[in-house]
């Protein structure tokens, strides 16, 4: 197992620091699907097929599902505590995190383990642990984990350097997704029930949702879709 260490210089980082969150006007609901999956945590788009992959924290499973809620795909790899997924842009291979061991697993689209590391920062945390995970052109990771305090990390695939910065916008943090098209990124929280854009140059926009038990967040244009565990609803919604 590879084991990465935590360094606190900030040069990685891509965003300066943020201050109060601006909050923003109405959103549309454009649909919600009941999605065919015990408690799915995590949300991502496959480039591929253009349908979505979700992890359940209650089998330990990763499943792709299309826009019906429909399970089109289950891996037969198995893991812990799953909370976060995401598709690594350079080759559509998975990325996957895991909660109380603070562990980011690396698979094949056909479930084959390529590798992991634990986030020592983020490891035996319980249930305040890693909640989402992303992957940039660069092939970087982005990890967010939940509260106590609520934290970004950065992971540096050539010689696993990582930084941080911590949170303090929501009452947690459970779901994370990059937007290189409007340069930045998003953070879905479950208790404060909102959606909140981070910039690149520091802005901070926030979106009142009002949904319960909110686990992942994915973009696509104007596009964006949270995913609730509780109620395995997937919604569709279009921002202003």
């Amino acid at each position: 197992m590879r084991r990465v260490f935590l360094f606190t210089t900030w040069g990685l980082l891509a965003f300066s620091c943020y201050g109060q969150a601006e909050p923003a006007p109405g959103w549309t609901l454009l649909s919600q699907v009941r999605v065919q999956v015990q408690e799915p945590s995590g949300l991502c788009l496959d480039p591929h097929s253009g349908q979505f992959w979700t992890v359940s924290d209650e089998t330990g499973l990763v499943y792709r599902f299309d826009s019906t809620g429909r399970v089109t795909r289950t891996l037969a790899w198995t893991g812990d505590d799953l909370e976060g997924i995401c598709t690594d842009p350079r080759d559509g291979s998975l990325w996957i995190a895991g909660e109380r061991d603070g562990q980011a697993v690396h698979l094949s689209i056909h479930g084959t383990e390529l590798g992991r590391f634990t986030l020592e920062p983020a490891a035996g945390r319980g249930n305040s642990g890693l909640e989402g995970i992303e992957c940039d052109a660069q092939g970087r990771l982005w990890l967010l984990q939940e509260k106590d305090p609520g934290r970004l990390y950065f992971w540096e695939p050539e010689g696993g350097a990582l930084e941080n910065r911590e949170l303090d916008f929501a009452r947690d943090y459970s779901g994370l997704a990059l937007d290189p098209q409007r340069g930045g990124c998003w953070v879905v929280s479950d208790e404060s029930e909102s959606l909140t854009f981070l910039g690149d140059d520091g802005s901070q926009v926030e979106y009142a949702l009002g949904l319960e038990r909110l686990e992942g967040v994915a973009v696509a244009g104007d596009r964006i879709w949270v995913l609730s565990d509780s109620n395995a609803t997937l919604f569709e919604i279009q921002l202003p």
